[in-house]
């Protein structure tokens, strides 16, 4: 190769790297492994850089530190940290609804299980009177052919009821729910006003695919994460406005911490998969997550590095600290849920 295939530069002697523009000399053809290592290399930064930056993770604040004081061609850009611990979040979290799957769409099916029983029922109910003289008969060959409650003309929709608040103003049932066309059943209970169609047509759909919602939400969690990282930094700017201290710092703490509580998710998501599939037992995910002190003792760590990574990067006061912590905490948890109750309100509404 007698010239750089970039900036077509020639090449002086055995030289690897162009001196003009620095490319490598290498063959125009790609193969495959060329561009996956290309891409995680770039991405992900597989090199020295990548453990010297999780090694300094574990220490709260220390990478923010060492980013402002001027050290950052040894570690990861806070960005780009943020963005490579974001994509193992929401991959992770879509593993661990995959393995939900099939336990939310059998309490799914359920439903229109029960629905169907129903419907069935009421057909044996009118013919059996004609052709079974006897009520004993009619009720025992029931519960043996459906065996189910049939004294009960209600479904129980259980805790996958995503619309009970939207439509017990309407007292629509559940059967209706569950059989009937989310338009259909606006002309049926003569439902008006622009909204409340929207709301009652969309939760109906919610209410027939809450898996589905749950995967669009998780493709949407970029936008409610990024929101929380710069809404920390301007708490935080307020809080310590007398520090005189640049937005843009506090945006790098912001981005590192989070950065790391995506990390710790997402091995506390794939450790729980892996956990489920070493029992052989997906479906004990749901069980798990309500039993288990996982989540708790996760939101204690979470808290408690924030707090450490405020003490070591302001240089305040322990008690100061802590108290300008509870203020950042109760913030962070409002803004989380107006935000949160938007982001998902805008998945629920174009699902």
């Amino acid at each position: 190769m007698k010239s750089c295939l970039n900036c077509d530069a020639p090449r002086l002697g055995d030289s690897t790297y162009c001196t003009a523009c620095g490319q490598a000399y290498k063959d125009a053809q790609l193969s495959f492994w060329q561009v996956a290592k290309s891409f995680l290399s770039n991405v992900f930064t597989l090199d020295n850089k990548l453990w010297l930056t999780l090694y300094a993770l574990i220490f709260p604040a220390r990478l923010a530190i060492y980013y402002i004081a001027g050290k950052r061609k040894s570690y990861i850009a806070p960005g780009r940290l943020f963005f490579i611990g974001l994509v193992l979040h929401i991959a992770t979290l879509s593993i661990l609804l995959r393995a939900m799957e099939d336990d939310i769409g059998n309490s799914n099916d359920s439903i229109y299980q029960q629905a169907e029983h129903i419907r069935l029922t009421a057909v044996y109910d009118s013919l059996a009177t004609i052709y079974i003289p006897e009520q004993g008969s009619i009720d025992t060959l029931r519960s043996q052919l459906f065996k189910i409650n049939t004294d009960k003309n209600e479904i129980t929709v259980g805790e996958i009821d995503m619309i009970s608040a939207v439509v017990s103003d309407y007292d629509i049932s559940s059967e209706d729910i569950a059989t009937l066309d989310a338009d259909f059943i606006i002309d049926k209970y003569e439902i008006e006003g622009f909204w409340d169609k929207i709301l009652v047509r969309q939760g109906i759909r919610v209410n027939a695919d809450v898996f589905g919602v749950l995967k669009s939400f998780v493709g949407n969690i970029f936008w409610l994460i990024a929101v929380m990282v710069f809404m920390t930094a301007l708490i935080l700017k307020m809080l310590y406005l007398r520090h005189q201290i640049y937005l843009t710092e506090h945006l790098v703490l912001s981005a590192y911490t989070h950065a790391w509580q995506l990390i710790i998710g997402s091995l506390l998501c794939a450790g729980l998969v892996g956990y489920c599939l070493w029992q052989d037992d997906l479906t004990l995910i749901i069980d798990y997550l309500e039993d288990s002190p996982a989540i708790p003792i996760y939101i204690l760590v979470l808290g408690m590095y924030s707090l450490v990574a405020m003490r070591s990067y302001y240089q305040e006061g322990w008690v100061l600290t802590f108290v300008k912590w509870l203020i950042a905490s109760a913030a962070y948890l409002v803004l989380g849920l107006l935000v949160f109750v938007v982001i998902f309100g805008i998945t629920v509404l174009i699902f």
